[in-house]
């Protein structure tokens, strides 16, 4: 069973949901508004650094956007998220990178 705590306007959650459809998996939501619920004792269980998003795999939480998604395409392996050439997966990589390190989640209203 999968489960994905996430908020619409992050970009980073946005990688995972995309790529979650891209492999035809669908995970239980729980949407964080980031008003504070990412703060609760909670979901700091799950992620203590109390950022989205979280995907939980029979029960195991899985954190960090990138981290997420190797993950995905390793436990689903059809239809793959990366490129078999290594040009092209650099590319991938740093487009990743890009929206990890470059991209400013709007903050909440």
């Amino acid at each position: 069973m999968l489960e994905l705590y996430h908020n619409i306007n992050s970009v980073c959650a946005q990688k995972v949901r995309i790529a979650l459809n891209e492999k035809g998996q669908e995970a239980k939501e729980h949407l964080l508004t980031l008003r504070g619920d990412q703060n609760e004792p909670a979901y700091l269980k799950l992620n203590p650094s109390g950022v989205v998003p979280t995907l939980v795999h029979d029960g195991q939480p899985i954190v960090e956007s990138s981290l997420i998604l190797y993950y995905i395409d390793e436990v689903f392996p059809e239809p793959p998220l990366m490129p078999k050439a290594p040009l092209p997966r650099l590319r991938v990589r740093m487009y990743n990178k890009l929206i990890d390190e470059y991209v400013p989640t709007p903050a909440p209203f």
